[in-house]
């Protein structure tokens, strides 16, 4: 058992769960449900206890792996429905880090499909961790941008939906950060990197452009100052909201 004491309330309270070890042979293993939500009930508040049982559907995701071995962040970085809701990209990893994973789940069947994949003997690292996505996928479903370190720097990939490595988009001796917009009708890309521009603080953040077919890379913020800390990407606007960090000697 794995015990917790909560200090919230006035007094002390203490919860336990169960926790496996190695050597049980029943171990608990979280599982993965997408819920249809009534539109009634949409932007309500329900009791945790509850929400599966006023769902319209249930369906558990079909994962191949070992739930226990598996990380479900669940959160805007982690995931993005299509603009139909009928699939659910999850981005996720194995224990360790070891392995990362994007993959397609169809919301009414909970199927689930690898669309790309990184592993390493040591570990694996997203772009997540700036709360940003470390992929983006096609409105047609058929292109998956991919921000990858497998050549050893941080670029990005263009993949098609079987995993293949179609071109790599970003190369050299820097680091792309995030990406921060998707321009399907021009097939531009719009990104942060860092580490490219001789003479500039390796650690403050440009914003580039750049072809998602590898052409036409393009610095769009050349000046020597801190870089962008936060962008908000908006599907079907020409505008990208950016935020800058202007206090000297401070990273963006």
């Amino acid at each position: 058992m794995m015990h917790y004491i909560s200090y919230t309330p006035s007094r002390p309270e203490h919860y336990s769960r169960p926790y496996a070890l190695p050597g049980d042979s029943i171990i608990p293993q979280p599982v993965f449900h997408i819920l249809e939500v009534p539109v009634e009930l949409e932007g309500k508040a329900l009791p945790e206890d509850s929400s599966a049982a006023h769902a319209l559907s249930n369906h558990q995701v079909k994962v191949d792996e070992e739930l226990w071995n598996l990380s479900f962040g669940g959160a805007a970085a982690d995931s993005a429905w299509t603009e139909d809701s009928r699939a659910l990209y999850v981005n996720y990893f194995t224990r360790g880090a070891k392995k990362l994973t994007l993959a397609a789940v169809d919301a009414e069947s909970g199927e689930l499909v690898v669309l790309a994949a990184d592993s390493s003997k040591t570990n694996v690292i997203g772009n997540n961790w700036t709360g940003s996505k470390s992929f983006y996928v096609s409105r047609d479903g058929n292109t998956v941008i991919w921000w990858s370190e497998r050549d050893g720097w941080a670029h990005l990939y263009r993949l098609d939906v079987a995993g293949n490595e179609v071109e790599q988009i970003t190369s050299g001796p820097w680091t792309v950060g995030t990406l921060l917009h998707v321009d399907e009708a021009t097939g531009q890309l719009f990104f942060t990197g860092r580490g490219r521009e001789p003479g500039h603080n390796i650690y403050y953040a440009h914003l580039y452009r750049m072809n998602w077919d590898g052409s036409g890379l393009t610095l769009l913020t050349p000046e020597l100052r801190p870089g962008i800390t936060s962008s908000t990407s908006i599907r079907g606007s020409k505008l990208l909201p950016l935020r800058w960090c202007g206090g000297p000697g401070t990273g963006g």
